[in-house]
């Protein structure tokens, strides 16, 4: 619960100083993130893990920076770990980034030109930007998926006592939603 706050205070350039205070708030008095937070139930991991996710995505939008890719990793590992909601989630995600960036030049369409019919300055895609700033980042994604499988690997294993489950984190969280 106490990390959820940070995660909304992370938020401030997105939605605001007041906003983000009035969201720490919001959580902080929610009676039913209070009532799962206090317990050791998989609601909570999944939502701070989803939150963290949503987080880094926005944060790597902006400055493009590899460690928010690894925390990215890492929030998904946790929610994945938590809760078989996370395929889902994580399909929403995926879908909506992938719309985003194929649809920001129809949706700004009518404003990237000036009077003269010449594209203005900052006419940038913000994720086709990330895109290649990440694909200039080569290890980036290698280093993110080993976190991400490292974690994956410890937790579905029972701390490695049990290699023979490595996948039952894929095959049964798959079963669970055909």
């Amino acid at each position: 619960g106490v990390a959820l706050i940070g995660l909304i205070w992370l938020l401030r350039p997105f939605i605001g100083r007041m906003a983000a205070l009035i969201a720490a708030v919001l959580v902080l008095v929610s009676p039913s993130i209070t009532y799962y937070s206090r317990s050791l139930r998989h609601d909570i991991f999944a939502l701070t893990g989803t939150l963290l996710l949503f987080v880094s995505i926005l944060w790597f939008l902006r400055t493009h920076q590899s460690r928010w890719v690894y925390l990215g990793a890492l929030g998904l590992i946790v929610a994945y770990a938590s809760h078989e909601l996370t395929f889902i989630i994580a399909f929403i995600f995926l879908l909506f980034l992938v719309l985003a960036a194929f649809l920001y030049d129809f949706v700004v369409g009518r404003s990237r030109y000036d009077d003269s019919g010449a594209s203005t300055a900052y006419d940038v895609n913000p994720l086709r930007s990330a895109i290649s700033s990440l694909a200039a980042q080569k290890w980036t994604l290698v280093g993110a998926a080993l976190l991400f499988l490292g974690v994956y690997v410890v937790l579905y294993t029972n701390l490695l006592t049990k290699p023979q489950l490595a996948l039952s984190g894929i095959v049964e969280g798959l079963a669970y939603w055909l």
